[in-house]
């Protein structure tokens, strides 16, 4: 759900605009081992488990730092150069065995999830008593009742969690997924690696109950430079598909989509290269007869100056061959850009920003039956249509047809449609400040109400800022309430990403500035 902030021109704040080169292709591969992460900030690093410490392969946590093996350690580890004190780059002690011989004081990793054996954490609600943080516990976990499913009032925080990588430096969450076990779920983003290595895709599973590290893994393109995980569907089997960009060269990159086993080992993997300039995937999907479905967008060979990016819509067997043709939509060689993608059945609904024959950009939904015919599409346009309107988050609606979140004129856009594309409810949202706001993604609970999330007041003229930003409507479109968050730099902070749960809670995920350190993936859970 909900893909990456989108801040400049038509990809991300982040990049530059897209340029080209060579002939398409579209190659399948198998997924190479996860690469070195390599810790270069100084002071300590303090880890919490193995999935931490991936500077080397074989990276332990031990007794709170990362060591790595080495031969020339009785113990085969050595600490990592960011340990405590006088434990960086010492032996790691060997431990003595019945026999006499040497053992490595290592873990076995992380908990790899229930269907490995590992059980959740314990969940206090619905064990009939009162425990810290709760308002009521009726012994159930049930809606209806007496008692809310979280035993909190909606609106209540259940728990915030950050992820922050081993180099202490850019980390960001922009999509996620709710697992259908009911008990984990899953976040994309980046990790940075190192001034070498730039930003690797980030995936990550955790539990819902905490939010506590099942695994993480990263992923580094062949250039060793900024590669950006997007987002990530589930497959009928349980298992995750991360859709990103796999960085080519200094101003290429092609479209990646990666699949893993429940454990967070490696599957395989394929690549989409138009004419070798740069493309990048945003959205992915599973349909109901287990097609994936990947948008982005794809530079169709013009100049660097004078870019001639079109939206992409593509749809794949599980091994990496396209099915069918793709949709490509590019009507005045201007920057169109398709941002996210959900099923309905093996139907689709797509978001992004798709320009007139003017060039002028608009906020684009459209649905695509089974076969990719276009249905309908509805546009969002306004005469002052501000920096970048696009549709960035899209769900289905509980009544029917589906609802789009982004940004328009510089303010937060929602839009609800009907099966047959008539517009319905339209909310705007304006922060205090002449900044950017938009929203993000937008999901839909059973009773009709739905959640939005995205950001305040973005502006990175003088003092970098923006809120994170998260409100649950009535179904009717009036507030039931509203969160802002303003991290602890009290810079930019966003929601980007919101997915329900069994137990009538959502989960958002985004970034916040930390002192000194860049950003952190932020995550947050709401009763509803």
């Amino acid at each position: 759900m909900g893909p990456t902030d989108r801040g400049a021109n038509v990809v991300v704040d982040r990049r530059g605009i897209v340029v080209a080169a060579m002939p398409r292709t579209s190659t399948l591969a198998l997924l190479a081992l996860l690469p070195a992460l390599a810790c270069l900030q100084p002071g300590s690093y303090a880890c919490d488990d193995d999935a931490q410490c991936r500077a080397r392969d074989g990276g332990a946590c031990v007794d709170g730092y990362c060591a790595y093996p080495d031969d020339d350690c009785d113990s085969l580890l050595r600490y990592g150069p960011y340990a405590a004190g006088m434990l960086a780059g010492a032996c790691v002690p060997a431990l003595e065995t019945a026999t006499g011989s040497t053992t490595a004081v290592t873990s076995e990793g992380s908990s790899t999830g229930s269907d490995d054996g590992t059980l959740p954490p314990t969940a206090h609600c619905g064990n009939g008593v009162i425990d810290e943080g709760e308002d009521c516990d009726d012994g159930n976990r049930d809606a209806g009742d007496s008692c809310p499913p979280q035993c909190a009032a909606s609106g209540s925080i259940l728990w915030t969690v950050t992820y922050d990588g081993e180099a202490h430096s850019e980390d960001r969450g922009f999509g996620m997924a709710i697992d259908p076990d009911g008990d984990t779920f899953w976040v994309a983003g980046f990790t940075t690696v190192d001034a070498t290595h730039g930003h690797d895709m980030l995936l990550q599973r955790r539990w819902i109950e905490d939010g506590s590290l099942v695994w993480t893994r990263n992923i580094d393109g062949d250039a060793h430079v900024d590669d950006h995980g997007e987002n990530v569907a589930i497959d009928a089997d349980g298992r995750p598909w991360l859709v990103g960009q796999w960085v080519t060269g200094a101003t290429a990159g092609d479209v990646w989509v990666g699949s893993f086993e429940r454990d967070g080992s490696p599957r395989a993997s394929f690549t989409y290269d138009e004419q070798g300039g740069d493309d990048h995937g945003h959205g992915i999907a599973v349909t109901a007869s287990g097609e994936l479905a990947v948008v982005g967008t794809i530079d169709l060979g013009a100049t660097p100056d004078a870019p001639d990016a079109a939206l992409w819509l593509q749809r794949y067997d599980v091994s990496g061959v396209p099915t069918g043709e793709a949709v490509v939509r590019n009507p005045s060689a201007s920057l169109d850009i398709a941002l996210q993608v959900v099923s309905d059945g093996d139907a689709l609904f797509v978001t992004g920003d798709l320009s007139d024959d003017a060039g002028v950009e608009q906020v684009w939904t459209a649905r695509y039956d089974a076969d990719d015919t276009l249905v309908w599409e509805g546009l969002g346009n306004a005469a002052d249509v501000g920096p970048y309107p696009r549709g960035v988050g899209i769900a289905k609606d509980i009544e029917g047809g589906c609802g789009t979140a982004g940004v328009l004129s510089a303010d937060m856009w929602i839009q609800r449609y009907a099966d047959d594309g008539t517009p319905g409810l339209n909310l705007v949202v304006a922060g205090d400040a002449d900044g950017q706001d938009e929203a993000a993604d937008i999901a839909f609970l059973p009773d009709g109400r739905f959640i939005v999330v995205g950001f305040l007041d973005f502006a990175t003229v003088g003092f970098a800022t923006g809120d994170a930003w998260v409100r649950l409507y009535q179904p009717d479109g009036t507030p039931a309430w509203t969160d802002v968050y303003d991290g602890p730099s009290e810079e930019i902070d966003k929601a980007l990403a919101v997915g329900l749960t069994a137990h009538d809670s959502a989960i958002v995920v985004g970034y916040e500035t930390v002192p000194g350190q860049s950003r952190d993936v932020w995550m947050r859970h709401y009763a509803l």
